[in-house]
């Protein structure tokens, strides 16, 4: 059954600070961890950064060493220098290839955390919004049983009152003052309305032996031909029941009675 807007939105009014402030506090959440993940991306490249100034180091070094070496042995200009010189620059050359490989893996992990937790926040306020969109149908739902509810009471007190107020004549009616005449024109009574108050009726006078139920379904004015033929045919159908039941206790009572003569 569609819910009125009217009940949506009062539910959805009702139920929003509280999903609003577990909100803020997911991306707050969020907030808090990216930035502490772009904090370590300083960290990574300064780490890096000394690996290549020590790398850069350490080549200068070596060079230096190898050409006091070469020319304290008179080999400054030969073959062997140069190659020599030339190898151990291309062994610096690949520290530093692997250094900066290995920083490019480690800010890409931080990006890939950054990523997932973005994933994360997605699924945790459309998770949320589900929620929030369930609990606001079940609200809405209570508020309108509540309002209808209200309003059936209401219109049932104005229908007890008229009746206080009417004359032996009179029928069923659900507002309005007393008098005399049949069911009033301008009964508040829809059917479905109508037929809770019978069953409630209905179950009275199952219970206490009245006839109330009968009366309503014969004089109410609101009901069609075909629902006030329904419910008298119910109301009958009642009656036989309790006359039945009725019958029973009543010659349950009799053969007890007989017994105990004897």
């Amino acid at each position: 059954m569609a819910i009125d807007r009217k009940y949506l939105n009062d539910a959805m009014e009702m139920l929003g600070g509280s999903f609003e402030a577990q909100k803020t506090q997911y991306q707050n959440s969020f907030n808090q961890n990216i930035q502490s993940l772009e904090g370590q991306k300083g960290g990574v490249n300064q780490n890096f950064d000394n690996q290549l100034e020590q790398n850069s180091r350490n080549t200068t070094r070596s060079k230096n060493q190898y050409n006091n070496n070469t020319l304290s042995r008179g080999l400054g200009r030969s073959t062997i220098a140069t190659s020599g010189m030339a190898g151990i620059q291309d062994q610096g050359n690949r520290i530093s290839n692997e250094v900066n490989e290995q920083r490019t893996a480690a800010l890409g992990n931080i990006e890939a955390q950054k990523a997932l937790l973005q994933q994360s926040l997605q699924e945790s306020l459309l998770g949320l919004q589900a929620q929030q969109d369930s609990e606001a149908l079940s609200l809405a739902q209570q508020l309108e049983q509540q309002a209808y509810d209200r309003a059936f009471q209401r219109e049932q007190f104005d229908w007890q009152k008229s009746q206080a107020g009417r004359s032996s004549g009179g029928g069923y009616r659900s507002g309005g003052s007393g008098g005399s005449g049949s069911g009033s024109s301008g009964s508040n009574f829809d059917s479905t309305k109508a037929w809770r108050y019978f069953d409630q009726l209905l179950a009275d006078d199952m219970k206490n032996g009245t006839y109330e139920a009968g009366r309503f379904a014969s004089q109410v004015s609101s009901l069609s031909p075909s629902d006030s033929a329904a419910m008298m045919r119910a109301y009958e159908e009642s009656r036989k029941k309790s006359g039945s039941r009725s019958q029973q206790t009543s010659s349950s009572g009799d053969r007890r009675r007989t017994n105990n003569s004897y």
